[in-house]
């Protein structure tokens, strides 16, 4: 799973998600506008996304990102955190190895606060037809019968 940096970071960083895994030993290098190297490295195992943060990458700048010697783009630091694919920048909060915008999952949106329910409460099914919760709020009394699988539900 991939996570960026927190959006109040005051160091920027850019999030790239590769449209598909790149080998362990494949070079990635991020490149700025001067043609100055600020990173290069290459993970040891399969990868998807890589995350580079540096007091180098500035806002308003724009950098190149390179995939052994093919430029995979070229985009413009928009904020705190950039998220990037192969086709430019993107919105973050995806899930999974494929992250933000493009790849598995993608999506922009956010979790919930711990302890907070999601705006307009749990989503959830209705109850079999014919259930009673007790009056009283405790347990289903001793041999209470479930009702037989596939019967109708509410809507």
């Amino acid at each position: 799973m991939v996570q960026a940096t927190s959006e109040t970071s005051t160091q920027q960083s850019i999030l790239m998600t590769f449209p598909q895994s790149l080998q362990g030993g494949t070079n990635v290098r991020l490149i700025d506008g001067d043609g100055n190297e600020i990173a290069a490295f290459a993970p040891e195992k399969t990868f998807q996304s890589v995350l580079f943060s540096s007091p180098d990458i500035k806002q308003g700048s724009t950098y190149v990102i390179y995939s052994g010697d093919t430029k995979i783009v070229e985009f413009e630091v928009t904020s705190s955190v950039t998220w990037v694919n192969e086709s430019g920048i993107t919105t973050g909060g995806g899930m999974g190895m494929g992250g933000p915008g493009g790849g598995m999952g993608g999506g922009g949106g956010q979790r919930p606060d711990r302890g907070q329910r999601p705006e307009g409460g749990m989503q959830g099914g209705q109850p079999p037809e014919g259930f009673e919760p007790p009056a009283d709020g405790a347990a289903p009394p001793a041999g209470a019968e479930a009702p037989a699988a596939g019967s109708p539900q509410t809507q």
